[in-house]
């Protein structure tokens, strides 16, 4: 082959190569003339080749870029041989714009060109894909800035994240310096780490398209968050490899606790809806029984009051009153479960009622259990029954010895509770009675169960399941709260909340009242029992007092005795819970007709709290059913000499 033909060939080879090439290949001159252009511009631009050689490139830059472009050949003609780049849009045929990357060198001295050549490649759908890529990021990022929610994204194979900034808002932490997956994991708490970990490595592996964890996150200041993260869509490549995960995490720390409380909630509510009907239960049984017990224990006083020389027949006596006093013991545990019966509350200091019932305290416990006693010097009053408080002291006394068996030590101590979380709707304190222990303690179980009734951890024959029991209910039905504190062998400490007495109450505050002489009268008293054997018992014992009794069965019979008998009446003993019209109703219907007539409520179930407003806010007695012939005279001169 000749050297021309050669020639010939490298021509039409290079001719080729123009004429299919996609990128536009120009020459121009020192002053930017087009000198020279390949076919590609009329397919690419729209132009035929005359229309565009021997044209100022500048015909065809849009304005707004004719600067960069002029800068650019400055530089390039400046410098032969430099290789400059340069961004501009150019004009198609048709009017609209195309995006050129230009790649020019000045080639002054290379034959077949002497010039500027350019190679310019159309970028436009390039660029216009980047920025609708650019502007959909950007929205993504305003929207994850803006949600409630912590958005991340997770480059899996550069082991890179980017988070919106809720990571600030919501967790305290900075952006970048989360920037690293491991960044991520550092923050999860220990025992959680392997569990979220591993079902993220689950669903990378596995070709899952999603991925959702419950674990606990470090907040920027040290606290644990309760997070819910999940992976809304894991990207993939062709093969499989997950390349890019998009997620969110959700703080449900709040939800969490609120979860928490209204399940506690529930079981209080459980509890305590268990503990009234249990209440209702023992307080109706409380009041059949007591009846019971009335009639028995005074039917065994007249039989011993009558004497005789049988002495086994009196001692079996005594063993059937004993029994029916420890019987009325129960009974009145149970009323004081129940909240059912009539406390006799008064204003009282309890730094007095401690050390009143110090000395029995230190016999129930023992020798080998220290007693510590520590009364607040200045300690606010409150309206309670002493004798109910004396009660309480000692049942939780001898439940504090049981859990020392080998020897401890007992901590009874009062103080004021200053206003704040303690203090009720009226802005007054509490007086705080706590009682302590260091025995053996209880676990949670336990302790969820130990103010029901007969429920006891003592052996079988110790205990009857009633104390605390009576505990609760007398704390409760004087308007007080009581909670425990225990764990196994860190002992128990009960805290009795009492409301400070009203400042007016405070200062009338009675003394006690002295006992009266049990002797019998001549006055008029009207009994109203629905039970005929305690009816029939307390018009005996009445009338051998020299009273001149009437009765009747019910309420309704009541009014009529009292509108058919001539004579005053100075004394009404009514039960208080009867069919029909109850003792309340009776009391009410003869105040306006007999208005000195003094009452005697006797009960042994208090049934609501309008009697116990009835007997303590209208100035009349209660006797408790069952009571001796003694306490029942006793009780009757107090009312009449009142």
């Amino acid at each position: 082959m000749t050297e021309e033909q050669e020639r010939r060939d490298r021509e039409a080879y290079l001719q080729a190569v123009l004429e299919h090439a996609s990128d536009i290949v120009t020459i121009l001159d020192a002053e930017a003339t087009i000198r020279w252009g390949s076919p590609s511009i009329t397919r690419l631009l729209g132009y035929r080749l005359e229309e565009v050689i021997g044209q100022p490139m500048a015909a065809f830059i849009h304005p707004d870029d004719l600067p960069a472009v002029a800068g650019a050949m400055e530089r390039i003609v400046g410098e032969p041989g430099r290789v400059g780049t340069v961004l501009s849009r150019f004009r198609h045929k048709d009017g609209s714009w195309r995006q050129l990357e230009s790649v020019g060198r000045y080639l002054p001295d290379t034959p077949g060109i002497q010039g500027v050549l350019v190679n310019a490649r159309d970028a436009t759908d390039r660029l216009e894909m980047e920025a609708r890529n650019e502007r959909s990021r950007q929205r993504f990022e305003i929207v994850a800035n803006a949600t409630n929610d912590v958005v991340w994204e997770w480059d899996i194979p550069g082991k890179k994240s980017w988070w919106s900034e809720g990571i600030t808002r919501v967790f305290g932490w900075r952006p970048e310096e989360l920037e690293r997956d491991q960044d991520w994991a550092d923050r999860i708490h220990p025992d959680d780490l392997v569990r979220a970990n591993g079902t993220l490595q689950e669903a990378v592996e596995r070709g899952g398209m999603r991925w959702k964890a419950e674990y606990r996150f470090r907040r920027a200041d040290g606290r644990y968050a309760v997070v819910l993260d999940q992976a809304w869509s894991i990207v993939r490549a062709a093969d499989g490899r997950a390349l890019r995960m998009i997620g969110a995490m959700t703080d449900l720390t709040e939800r969490r606790e609120a979860e928490r409380l209204l399940a506690e909630s529930r079981e209080q509510l459980r509890q305590a809806t268990k503990m009234e009907a249990m209440g209702r239960l023992a307080g109706g049984i409380a009041h059949d029984f007591n009846n019971i017990l009335t009639s028995l224990l005074g039917h065994t006083d007249l039989a011993l009051a009558q004497g005789g020389e049988d002495e086994a027949l009196q001692e079996d006596l005594q063993e059937i009153h004993a029994a029916g006093l420890r019987a009325a013991g129960l009974t009145q545990q149970l009323l004081a479960f129940s909240r059912k019966q009539v406390l006799e509350p008064r204003v009282v200091d309890l730094n007095e009622v401690v050390s009143a019932v110090h000395r029995m305290l230190a016999r129930v416990i023992g020798e080998d259990i220290e007693l510590v006693i520590r009364l607040a010097p200045d300690l606010v009053r409150t309206m309670a029954d002493p004798g109910q408080v004396e009660q309480v002291l000692v049942n939780l006394a001898i439940n504090a010895r049981d859990a020392m068996p080998d020897g401890g030590r007992l901590v009874i101590e009062t103080a004021n509770v200053s206003p704040g979380p303690e203090t009720d709707g009226a802005g007054r304190r509490f007086v705080l009675l706590s009682v302590g222990d260091t025995g053996h303690g209880m676990e949670e179980e336990t302790q969820a169960r130990i103010f029901e009734p007969f429920f006891t951890t003592k052996g079988v024959g110790k205990g009857t399941g009633l104390g605390l029991a009576m505990v609760y209910g007398v704390v409760q039905q004087s308007g007080g709260e009581i909670r425990v504190e225990s764990a196994p062998g860190q002992g128990t400490t009960f805290r009795i909340f009492l409301p400070e007495a009203e400042a007016q109450a405070a200062e009338e505050a009675p003394g006690p009242a002295a006992a009266a002489t049990p002797v019998g009268g001549t006055e008029t008293i009207l009994v109203v029992e629905d039970e005929a054997p305690v009816r029939e018992l307390v018009r005996r014992q009445l009338a051998r007092l020299g009273y001149r009794v009437l009765v009747a069965d019910n309420g309704e019979e009541a009014l009529r005795v009292a509108e058919a008998h001539p004579g005053p009446v100075e004394l009404l003993l009514t039960d208080v819970v009867m069919p029909g019209m109850g003792g309340t109703k009776v009391v009410a219907r003869l105040a306006s007709t007999r208005p000195a007539m003094r009452v005697i409520y006797m009960s042994g179930y208090a049934g609501t709290g309008a009697v116990q407003e009835e007997v303590m806010q209208r100035g009349h007695l209660f006797i408790a059913k069952p009571f001796t012939p003694d306490q029942l005279a006793r009780r009757v001169r107090e009312a009449l000499e009142a």
